[in-house]
């Protein structure tokens, strides 16, 4: 009965009989297989009716406190027109710049600032004593030159110069002007002449 299985012929007889049992049992059980198919189950499915739960969170804070701290910060348009009127008039009451000049009056200084422009020249009793040295004769003829025209300062000027020298002994003074037109020097100056001495006076610059 073995004969068609080549690799049992030199196996027992009692080897070859299990074989051919478990290769029966074997077909067997397939060919059951194939006709019933595989089995259905018929259990229920059990379907959770448990609703997940909700998670609430707890607000934070007094939520009154929150509506109050946003409704306080708000300002209504005429609110916020009163508020710029009154920093433009704490802005104009305070003084920003430096005061100088005159103000409701005549007086010059103010705030211990004084209004300064091209003051007026003063006699130099140092220049007189120049002068002297330089021209020790009282006799000496001395003239007064102005250049390209003469203005009130400079006529005050040589009036006061005048009076310092007669102070001083010197009496042939010419008191006129003796006009130049011509580049004018930095400063009062004197010098020696054909007639004497002459006073070199530019205008104050």
């Amino acid at each position: 009965m073995t004969d068609w299985i080549p690799f049992l012929q030199n196996y027992p007889t009692i080897v070859k009989v299990f074989a051919i049992l478990t290769g029966f049992c074997l077909l067997l059980t397939a060919a059951t297989a194939l006709i019933l198919g595989p089995m259905k189950s018929n259990a229920p499915t059990q379907q959770s009716n448990a609703q997940p739960s909700k998670v609430t969170e707890k607000p934070k804070g007094d939520p009154r406190a929150k509506l109050f701290k946003k409704s306080k910060s708000k300002t209504t348009p005429l609110e916020a027109m009163v508020q710029n009127n009154e920093t433009g008039k704490n802005e104009q009451n305070v003084n920003k710049g430096t005061n100088s000049g005159i103000i409701g009056g005549s007086n010059n200084t103010i705030n211990n600032i004084t209004n300064i422009g091209i003051q007026p020249r003063r006699v130099e009793p140092a220049m007189i004593a120049e002068f002297r040295r330089n021209f020790p004769d009282t006799a000496l003829h001395i003239r007064f030159i102005g250049y390209n025209g003469v203005d009130a300062e400079m006529t005050v000027l040589k009036d006061n110069i005048i009076a310092s020298l007669r102070a001083a002994g010197y009496n042939n003074i010419n008191e006129s002007w003796n006009l130049m037109y011509a580049d004018e020097p930095a400063r009062i100056q004197f010098g020696p002449t054909a007639v004497g001495a002459t006073f070199y006076i530019p205008h104050n610059r």
